[in-house]
């Protein structure tokens, strides 16, 4: 393969001829085990003719921080595919013994995927996987079934150097702004989770389903514009979300109003407003001001996942 497996982290490509396109690549299936992880990907192209190829490869695991062996695993188109709609290759791949992502060991591989056409390498595009299980609940986040202490700030590191800092300071997690979806491409390598604010228009299917996919994502917060709906809508937009394990929050500046909409994962509220939340049952992420944010983490409390220094 020549071309350039190492290029930077998130998306990448690299076009060499016209006569056939990638449009687009979308991973559908994932099975994953200690013993192996077997990965599926849907990939539209422009056109399909009998000389049509999906080529590749998934490289590593890698770490940021850490040196870490390389291994290969091939990627082949397996079936063709054309409708009305696209035009399209389902090409799969098997990694043995894969590694997981966590905060402490953000281990990515490397995916490759290239489309042939006629003999002749036409486009390629590079991107990151990871693999990780997160589960959220009263009494904590588990990552891999590991518990973990969120330490959250609201800064992305600009280098490795800065998220190697952040990360000897006790911050595993990021919450990014409304429009600063982009964050994941350095989340994933630095090894920090990520929530991102959100408005309510952005979560379309297909925005949810690009950034949920991500290992560093953890989830999408909302602000009080979700009160303002009716509990029937909230909960018919809610629920199917959480039902596919998508965590989605509603971020809080005082106490949690009488009745909260169905469907919710978790509460983001200020630190004085804790002794409140035990009459609810949602677990909250809890952000600290001042001097309070300077202080270290008062460690595991129920109910509460993580500290989010403003």
């Amino acid at each position: 393969m020549n071309w350039d497996v190492e290029h930077g982290h998130g998306w990448a490509s690299h076009r060499e001829s016209n006569l056939n396109r990638l449009k687009s690549i979308e991973r559908f299936k994932l099975t994953v085990s200690p013993a192996a992880a077997d990965v599926w990907f849907k990939v539209v192209v422009q056109r399909i003719t009998p000389t049509t190829e999906v080529r590749g490869q998934i490289v590593g695991p890698r770490c940021l921080f850490a040196e870490s062996g390389d291994g290969e695993s091939p990627l082949r188109s397996v079936r063709q595919h054309e409708d009305e709609s696209a035009a399209l290759l389902i090409a799969r791949t098997a990694i043995p013994n894969p590694a997981f992502w966590t905060p402490d060991s953000p281990l990515l591989y490397r995916v490759v995927v290239e489309l042939w056409q006629d003999g002749q390498r036409c486009e390629a595009s590079g991107f990151d996987l990871g693999f990780r299980r997160v589960e959220m609940g009263w009494d904590g986040v588990l990552a891999n079934q590991v518990p973990v202490l969120l330490r959250g700030t609201q800064e992305m590191p600009e280098s490795w150097q800065g998220a190697a800092a952040w990360r000897r300071a006790g911050y595993n997690l990021i919450v990014a702004g409304k429009g600063q979806w982009n964050w994941w491409v350095r989340a994933n390598p630095m090894g920090f989770f990520l929530l991102e604010r959100v408005a309510l228009s952005t979560l379309t299917p297909q925005y949810v389903g690009l950034v949920s996919q991500q290992p560093c994502f953890l989830g999408f917060v909302l602000d009080r514009e979700l009160l303002d709906r009716s509990p029937a809508e909230n909960e018919r937009f809610l629920r199917p979300w959480r039902e596919r394990h998508v965590f989605i929050g509603l971020e809080l500046d005082g106490p949690p109003p009488p009745q909260l909409p169905d469907g919710l994962s978790f509460l983001i509220c200020p630190e004085w407003v804790l002794p409140s939340l035990s009459s609810i049952s949602l677990p909250a992420f809890v952000s600290r001001e001042g001097t309070a944010a300077r202080q270290p983490l008062p460690g595991p409390v129920p109910g509460v996942l993580g500290w989010i220094d403003q």
